[in-house]
């Protein structure tokens, strides 16, 4: 029996840099679903406005988000309840032409609740109130409350088109049309919600694996508090890998970021 060569010290891995890409390979496990939402986020709303971004024609290569398709209408907002305050999502009573479903997620695409017909509202339509982390004040009636545990938030909802035609998608656009954004500060008088059409626009929010990755990672743990979760995670990975900038782990909840 052949024996194995005994490898040289000079040729051992070195412990802490075998520690460190074992700590990597964890933190993009844990950030995957983040990270995909900080890249939407800076490419389709990198001003952070409070609008919804839709597509006025049939999807084409230009959408280059993940697993697009094609015989649906998309309506997205991203919001920011930490810095904006509460914010009211509309949603109208839907119909048998049109069935709206979606979700509003947080940062990690964790569902706060779903909408339209097999969300909470079941398809009757109401006003989605998200809340930011710490909020305190007792919200309004009227509303179906939602309490984000992260900054920043985001709204995924579709409608599934009866044909894959431009009239079919131009009557479903009417529709979504009634879903309304606004900050609770507004809801005595609402604005118009703005809405922007991303159609014939290349939208690229393909996950890196490059630098970009960790750059994108990064932006969202300066943003957002450490959920509780997350805290072995964090105190383990702190010093080595990710590490939020003048702060200190806490599992405690964060409070709202205040108001500009």
């Amino acid at each position: 029996m052949r024996e194995r060569p005994m490898m040289t010290e000079s040729a051992m891995p070195n412990p802490m840099d075998r520690a460190v890409h074992r700590r990597a390979v964890e933190a993009a496990v844990w950030g995957m679903a983040a990270v995909n939402y900080e890249i939407m986020r800076s490419v389709m709303e990198p001003r952070g406005a409070i609008e919804f971004l839709y597509w006025s024609k049939l999807l084409d290569w230009r959408n280059q988000t993940l697993t697009p398709n094609p015989d649906l209408i998309y309506y997205m907002a991203f919001l920011d309840v930490g810095r904006d305050g509460p914010i009211v999502v509309e949603i109208p009573p839907g119909n048998e032409q049109h069935v709206l479903n979606g979700s509003l997620c947080n940062v990690w695409q964790v569902p706060l609740e779903d909408v339209g017909k097999f969300g909470a509202d079941q398809g009757r339509g109401a006003r989605y109130l998200l809340l930011p982390p710490g909020y305190d004040e007792t919200p309004p009636d009227g509303y179906l409350v939602l309490r984000s545990d992260t900054n920043r938030v985001y709204a995924l909802l579709r409608t599934v088109l009866p044909e894959a035609t431009q009239s079919a998608l131009d009557a479903g656009l009417d529709y979504c049309r009634g879903i309304r954004i606004y900050r609770l500060a507004d809801a005595a008088d609402p604005p118009e919600t703005p809405r922007r059409d991303l159609a014939g626009e290349l939208v690229d929010t393909r996950i890196p694996e490059t630098l970009e990755f960790w750059k994108a990672l990064d932006r969202v743990v300066q943003a957002e508090p450490w959920l509780a979760r997350d805290r072995a995670f964090a105190e383990s990975t702190s010093g080595r890998t990710l590490r939020r900038a003048g702060t200190r782990i806490s599992s405690k909840p964060a409070r709202a970021r205040p108001s500009n």
